[in-house]
């Protein structure tokens, strides 16, 4: 041990389980062996924080390993033999060595002759043969430097010499003359970069690489004990063909000049009974499981592994360990189910060894009992995306599910049904494609055989023969008893024929690492800002599947590299592959550089113009760490489609990659955002929190209201963390837009942080792609193969041509009248040229075109197999479906550039007899490829959803959009029968999905044709599929809104009276569109949408039945008396002959108007009162801003119907009801009906407010909610300005606790816990007579249940499908009105004026220095309990939670005491000013800015789409006149009442009060009109 290096010391503690970020701690602090012997326990939890279990595992490996070195060295039988360092090599390649050649060196090695016995890896080929005749001086023939030998014994007189050997060197064969000498290798070791021969005193003949697996048990040295893990009796083992040997059966291995022997593998037995001679296993093993000898496993689609339990071991064997290194391809192959008959396998066996590294659901097979959906129960196991492991006879592992192993009886009995229940549900072409199955069969034992031999049965019924399945068994007496137990179903030579029998499992492993292509050798690493490293385990990246983080050692940690005999080919695989249009890879950043370096070629990836902007703008932000920064910055990049902006944003992740954390988001759900911050943080401890660097975080391709949601989510994210400077993240937003410059022209603000990349080539970029066009010239002519000719990449060509319209046209041309290419190949290109048309990034899944393609598939006969096996039609299409059809790595279909696929499109449109657009999408919808089984075209299916539904956006800076889908739009502006033709298409659309959307979109065709009977049935069509989508009812109340104006503005324009039949169904239609409106919004509010155009639409409708019923309904059209039909919809209770005589159900429905009028007024008026906006986005601000406008003009129009008739000072009804209600519309008048308002008016018009508390307090027989909280108010309003008429117990007895009672828990209405709060809310110091049954704390959950029931839902994520109809939640958060203040009764309560303040000015931490604050409020004291809430305690038992307004960014520890100010929110109590008790004027929580977070250019606009406002020009000027009307007849009014006043000039005011009340009449119905003239949208 004390001549070990730092390398063999970290390489022996993996070899005994020290997890990997451990080992590397040695590694860094150059632990050698010396040191290692002098450490204890105390050292190495000081040194390198170990933890108590591995220090003491470290210590007891070390005194065991001395101990037996001690014994060792004084053996007498063994006097020569000396211990070999585990894995000694040089350091440059000390990384790419196994961990289990040390472990080996320690089990082996110790306790027997003390050397590690490991094997070199097998490579591809195998070096020509050479004679050797005598020994030879070690030479240089390879440009690589030789690793040095180490020769361990060198005394003529040993029978055996111990020689350690570097793979790196040149090993050649030849024939040599018989020897009778034998070499011995212990097989229990994977691959590792040493080779130790025993060599014998005469000359020797070795194979290369071709050692014996073990000792057999009968053949042990006598110096030497049994092997630790016993194994059954083996065959011979089979040998590869192209190995040269002798006549007598040896093999030379020259090593260094000196010739060494092993015994040669013996010829293949009845496991491959048809092997040729120019078979190698390999092949065999490649072409059972891909059906290409050159196969790899990313052609593996959906495999599926059946295993038993290993063999039993001896009892100081680890069978973990066993497992390790004969089966660690288990965890290379993404399995998407397995059946294990292993009961133990969780605690020891396959299952822990994949699961350790992977994610997996673990499940009973009695999950497939009774499947009620299939579609259900894929999405349940996230099939096929997560392993599915089901323990198909028991599991053992923990005591709480324990289910015993059975025997074969038993299990036939209990567990045989859901066990093949499962194999028949995964055999189902709509779960797994025909054909598409890889099942492997692990033949570990004779355990349970029966039971997998009755698998084997039913799954090769289920999956339609033995076509799809691979046996492997090393032991060839376990295969031989299977094949027994299946010859009822199978012959031995069928079974033979799909099997590989008698290969050491070591070898299976090596052969299925190598067939991964890469294989990662070291744990990941995240760049971090701390000392020392930061190590992702495999596991955690696959559980962050929303996104994928670049590591600092990406591509690094493999065993591809130079070195690697697949370099070439891998290498140049990747390039082709992104030159025919796939994504960029990592893989072409890191080559690309290694190219570039030591060759001085151009590498893969072309460096932009834009690509030094886009990385200075990026690092700014990532680099800065100054407070005043937002927390969040948005970079921009424009790019044109095709213009390589995709691959620049990566190039600028790759460039960052080693010093800064980068993200690449895949998808955005209500998870995502988690995963950021959890990579964010990752690896820091708490005390660094403050200290952690931004991320760099890529968003391509995204919907612009998914990227708006995102941003919203990290802005929620990053207020809780405190930092001392700088950024939490900065987001790359990678953008495509047809005209760069222009959209960054027409924005107003933060232009520095958008970057624009066009098509056109700057000379640079011209020049870089003529050297790389000769480069791939030059290939070709080496290569001679075709692949890289450059005018076969398409995507290459196309950029280098600057997108060339003439280029193009000519070379898709050449493409498809080219010889080789077949008539289903075209029908395929011109499906994804029609869908890559109209969508850039739209796929077609491989699977779903199987039975289009079934006649490309092809049976051949191989020279590994005897029977024809069939190949995968994707393996056999033609050279030119290559050149122009993608196949991407998540194995869809695309073509790579619109202007390809344009040009695509219309070429086969000729060739097809010239098909028109509209016949192109019937024929594509009538394919084969939406009627396949595959699982995968419900991915299909949701792109002809877009294909169909997503509409334009028009210009580049706003958000107008076109009326459908940019196919629909081009279909339905065709000269002949265009609407016609669009209505086909979405009709046969809806016929094959089934979709609403679809139905919707053919509704507002039909609407915009004006074929309002076909629109009805659509929509109702839409409904019916889905009755809760909220959009659906909007189309429907849309639909009747338009024909009802239809119907009346003939009689509008001409001053027409309706007629009895018209009257009722516009009466109707007026209703049926107000039902729908109001289920729209209702429907809204249970997502985050909040659809408020919904209400505006259910008022317009409102208010246009009102005026049509005025303008065209006798009496009212004719009447003189201004009054008329005011005082009819008034006093709806006293009808006379003289008013309309409908009947029974118009009557009824006209009776009912106000009460959903003033419904509507009421929900637009809490929304304004309870609600703030929540976001930096100011999205939500807008919306509320045009709402309270809005709300302003249909308090107008109401005024207009159901006001109070002018004059409004006396009143004659007799019935108390009746006055109550008449002193109810004087209040409205008086403005003091909204809770605003009448706030307001406590600074401005106080007689308002206390005319209206002596008019509503005349209403105390008959109170409303509307009078009791309009009082409460009042009396709050008059307090804040100086006057208060009752106590606080008073107004709590006379009008809270009434308003409690009278409490419906409606959600919309928060009133009555709100007040409950406040006023039973416990004061220090103060006694009250307020008591109630329910403590405080009742009222407060009571409004938070009502406030999560409302419109801010929090956690529900919208689907795709809705964002692309051109929704987005809005984030909003309550409003603070109220703060506990001092003083007694009413006093405590002060409103946000008294203490001047604004809802903004809350959140500045200045603003709560200020005397006014200090003097009016009071602060409390409670216990921080994390940075989002505190806790009061008012009782012994009695605490109360509050959240904080801010959160806290202090580093205090929880339960330490804090002060605060006590603010009342409409979803409870609120902590403002959170400050450790004592350091009141030391507040530093000021809140972070997020100026830089949203891109303007994805914002929407601030009017709602539905909003009747949008023609400012003359609706503006209209509202604007009749507000001044409307004020002017008020002062009239007003200073009618002075008593002072002669008779004459009571005339005169009376004569103009008439006057101004005609002008204001005349505006109000200009601006009706105005309304009725605005342009219908959908949305």
């Amino acid at each position: 041990m004390s001549e070990w290096t730092k390398e063999n010391v970290k390489r022996w503690l993996l070899s005994i389980g020290i997890p990997d970020p451990v080992a590397n701690k040695f590694y860094d602090g150059d632990v050698h062996g010396k040191v290692l012997e002098i450490y204890r326990k105390e050292h190495l939890m000081e040194d390198f924080n170990v933890a108590i279990g591995n220090a003491r595992l470290i210590l007891h490996h070390r005194d065991k390993w001395l101990d037996l070195e001690k014994q060792t060295l004084t053996t007498p039988s063994s006097g020569k033999s000396v211990l070999v360092a585990p894995a000694a090599v040089s350091p440059d390649h000390s990384e790419r060595l196994s961990p289990d050649a040390v472990e080996e060196s320690v089990r082996t090695g110790l306790e027997g002759t003390l050397q590690p016995a490991v094997r070199p890896k097998i490579p591809m080929s195998h070096p020509a043969v050479k004679k050797s005749t005598r020994k030879k001086k070690p030479t240089q023939t390879d440009k690589e430097p030789h690793a040095p030998y180490v020769e361990k014994s060198k005394s003529e007189d040993s029978t055996e010499k111990d020689v350690i050997v570097s793979p790196r060197q040149r090993i050649k064969t030849s024939p040599a003359p018989s020897s009778t000498g034998k070499s011995e290798c212990d097989s229990d070791h994977d691959d590792t970069d040493l080779l130790v021969v025993r060599k014998t005193p005469a000359s020797l003949e070795v194979a290369p690489f071709q050692i014996s697996h073990g000792t057999p048990q009968n053949d042990v040295p006598k110096n030497k004990s049994s092997v630790d893990f016993p194994q059954s009796p083996r065959p011979p083992k089979p040998r590869p063909a192209l190995q040269p040997s002798n006549e007598e059966g040896q093999a030379l291995m020259q090593v260094e000049g000196k010739s060494e022997s092993v015994t040669k593998i013996k010829p293949p037995t009845s496991a491959d009974k048809t092997s040729q001679d120019t078979q190698t296993n390999e092949a065999r093993l490649r072409t059972l499981l891909t059906g290409d000898d050159r196969g790899d496993l990313d052609q593996l689609s959906y495999p599926l592994l059946v295993a038993n339990k290993t063999p039993t071991l001896s009892p100081a064997c680890s069978r973990i360990d066993y497992i390790r290194q004969r089966f660690g391809f288990i965890k290379t192959i993404r399995w998407t189910t397995a059946l294990d008959f292993d009961s133990d396998s969780l605690s020891d066996g396959l299952c822990k060894l994949y699961h350790d590294d992977r994610m997996v659901t673990l499940q009973q097979p009695d999950l497939f009992r009774d499947i009620e959906s299939e579609e259900d129960l894929r999405n349940k196991i996230r099939f096929p995306e997560k392993t599915l492991w089901l323990f198909a006879n028991g599991r053992e592992d923990h005591p709480s599910i324990h289910t015993p192993h059975m025997d074969l009886q038993e299990w036939n009995k209990e567990r045989s049904r859901d066990v093949e229940a499962s194999i028949s549900f995964f055999a189902q072409p709509s779960v797994i494609p025909k054909g598409r199955a890889s099942i492997v069969f692990l033949l570990m034992s004779n355990d349970d055989l029966g039971i997998i031999c009755d698998i084997f049965r039913k799954i090769a019924s289920s999956f339609k023969g033995l076509d799809n399945i691979t046996c492997i068994a090393e032991d060839e007496n376990v295969y031989s008893q299977f094949a027994k137990g299946v010859e009822k179903w199978f012959t031995k030579s069928e079974l033979d024929e799909r099997s590989l029998v008698g290969l050491e499992w070591q070898e299976i492993d090596r052969i299925i690492m190598r067939m991964s292509g890469v294989n990662q050798i070291n744990a990941s690493q995240l760049p971090t800002s701390t000392p020392g490293k930061c190590f992702l385990s495999e596991k955690q990246k696959d559980e962050w599947d929303d996104i994928t983080v670049v590591c600092k050692n990406e591509c690094e940690n493999t065993d591809m590299d130079e070195s690697s005999q697949g370099y070439q080919k891998f290498a140049g695989e990747k390039e082709l592959n992104f030159y025919r249009g796939e994504q960029a890879d990592w893989w072409n950043f890191a080559i690309g550089e290694r190219e570039e370096q030591i060759h001085k070629s151009c590498g893969h990836v072309l460096k932009r113009k834009g690509f030094g902007e886009v990385l200075k703008k990026v690092k700014k932000p990532l680099e800065s760490s100054k407070v005043e920064d937002s927390l969040i910055v948005t970079v921009t990049l424009l790019h044109q489609p095709g213009a390589g902006g995709s691959t620049l944003a990566r190039h600028v992740l790759w460039q960052l990659h080693k010093d800064v954390r980068c993200i690449v988001v895949n998808r955005i759900t209500s998870n995502t955002v988690n995963q950021v911050m959890e990579a964010r943080k990752y690896g820091y401890t708490k005390e660094k929190a403050g200290k952690i660097p931004p991320v760099c975080v890529l968003i391509d391709n995204f919907d612009d209201l998914e990227v708006l949601d995102l941003i919203g989510d990290l802005e929620e994210a990053s207020k809780g963390i405190h930092l001392d400077g700088g950024a939490v993240c900065v987001l790359l937003h990678c953008k495509r837009n047809m005209d760069p410059y222009q959209m960054i022209q027409e924005l107003s603000r933060n232009q520095d942080l958008y970057i624009p990349l066009t098509h056109k080539l700057y000379p640079k970029e011209k020049e870089w792609f003529q050297k790389k066009y000769s480069e791939l010239e030059r290939k070709e002519s080496e290569f001679n193969t075709g692949d890289y000719n450059p005018d076969n990449l398409l995507a290459f060509m196309v950029m280098k041509e600057e997108f060339n319209k003439e280029y193009i046209k000519r070379v898709v041309s050449e493409i498809l009248h080219h010889g080789d290419i077949k008539s289903n190949e075209i029908s395929l290109i011109k499906y994804c040229a029609f869908l890559n048309t109209y969508m850039h990034e739209a796929e077609i899944p491989i699977s779903c075109c199987d039975v289009l393609m079934e006649t490309q598939l092809k049976s051949r006969k191989t020279t590994y197999l005897t029977k024809k096996h069939t190949k995968n039609w994707e393996k056999s299409v033609s050279a030119s479906f290559k050149i122009i059809v993608v196949m991407t790595e998540n194995r869809t279909l695309k073509i790579f550039h619109k202007s390809i696929a344009e040009e695509a499109l219309r070429q086969t449109q000729e060739m097809s007899g010239n098909q028109s657009v509209k016949d192109v999408a019937l024929e594509f919808l009538n394919s084969e490829l939406l009627r396949s089984p595959s699982h995968s075209k419900k991915d299909l299916k949701n792109t002809v959803h877009n294909l169909l539904i997503r509409r334009i956006r028009l210009g580049s800076a706003d958000n107008t959009k076109t009326d459908f889908s940019g196919l629909i739009e081009d279909v339905y502006k065709q000269k002949s029968q265009g609407p016609e033709k669009a209505a086909k298409i979405l009709e046969t659309g809806l016929d094959i999905l089934n979709d609403a959307f679809i139905a919707q979109h053919l509704a507002r065709l039909y609407l915009k044709e004006g074929n309002f009977q076909m629109a009805h049935a659509s929509i109702d069509k839409a409904l019916e599929i889905n009755p809760k989508k909220p959009y659906f009812w909007d189309t429907k109340g849309r639909i009747s809104q338009k024909h009802l104006k239809t119907l009346s503005a003939p009689c509008l324009g001409n001053q027409q009276v309706l007629d009895k039949d018209v009257s009722k169904e516009i009466i109707n239609l007026s209703f049926s569109a107000i039902d729908a409106f109001r289920k729209s919004f209702d429907f809204s509010k249970e997502t985050m949408q909040m659809e408020f155009s919904a209400l505006y639409a259910h008022l317009n409708v409102a208010f246009e039945l009102l005026h049509v019923i005025s303008v065209c309904v006798e009496p009212f059209r004719s009447s003189k008396d201004g009054n008329a039909f005011k005082t009819y919809l008034l006093n709806l209770n006293k009808r006379t002959d003289e008013y309309p005589q409908w009947d029974q159900e118009c009557d009824s429905q006209i009776r009912e108007l106000k009460s959903r009028v003033d419904s509507a007024l009421d929900i637009m008026d809490n929304t304004l009162t309870y609600y703030k906006d929540g976001s930096s986005a100011n999205i939500v601000g807008e919306k509320l801003e045009e709402m309270r406008e809005e709300l302003n003009k249909y308090s107008n129009m109401y005024e207009k119907y159901y006001g109070e008739p002018v004059p409004f000072d006396t009143c004659n009804e007799e019935d108390p009801k009746s006055l109550a209600e008449h002193r109810r519309r004087v209040v409205i008048n008086l403005h003091c009906s909204r809770f605003g308002d009448i706030f307001n008016l406590a600074e401005e018009n106080k007689r308002n407010l206390e005319k209206s508390r002596q008019l509503l307090l005349q209403n105390s027989s008959n109170y409303t909610v509307f009078d009791l909280k309009i009082l409460v108010f009042i009396h709050l309003a008059l307090l804040s300005s100086g006057k208060e008429y009752m106590s606080a117990d008073e107004v709590y007895a006379k009008f809270v606790r009434p308003l409690n009672d009278g409490d419906r828990g409606k959600t919309d209405n928060r009133w009555a816990p709100f007040l409950m709060m406040m006023f039973l809310w416990p004061i220090q110091d103060s006694e009250s007579e307020r008591r109630d049954r329910e403590d405080v704390i009742h009222y407060i959950e009571k409004l938070k249940i009502r406030a999560d029931g409302g419109h801010n839902v929090k956690g529900l994520q919208m689907s795709r499908q809705e964002k692309s109809i051109g929704h987005t939640r809005f984030n909003m958060k309550p409003r603070t009105h109220f703060f506990l203040g001092r003083g007694q009764g009413l006093k405590v309560f002060v409103h946000i004026n008294e203490i001047l303040a604004t809802q903004s000015k809350l959140e500045r931490r200045e603003f709560w220095q200020s005397s006014t604050v200090k003097d009016r409020l009071v602060r409390l004291e409670g216990i921080l309990l994390n940075n989002t809430s505190l806790v009061y305690g008012y009782k012994k038992d009695k605490k109360i939670i509050i959240k904080l307004a801010v959160p806290s960014h202090k580093h205090t520890q929880s339960q330490e005491s804090v002060t605060f100010y006590l603010g009342f929110s409409w979803s409870g109590p609120v902590a403002y000013s959170v400050t450790p008790k004592g350091k009141e004027s030391c507040d530093d929580n000021e809140p972070r800015h997020f100026h830089k977070a949203y891109p303007k250019h994805i914002l929407p606009r601030s009017k709602s789409k539905a909003s009747s406002s949008d023609d400012t020009s003359q609706i503006d000027r209209l509202q604007k006149k009749c507000q001044e009307l409307h004020n002017e007849l008020l002062e009239l009014q007003e200073s009618l009442r002075d008593r002072k006043l002669k008779s004459l000039e009571k005339k005169e005011i009376t004569r103009r009060i008439t006057a101004k009340q005609r002008e204001l009449d005349r505006k109000s119905s200009e601006l009706m009109h105005a309304w009725q003239k605005e342009t219908y949208d959908d949305g």
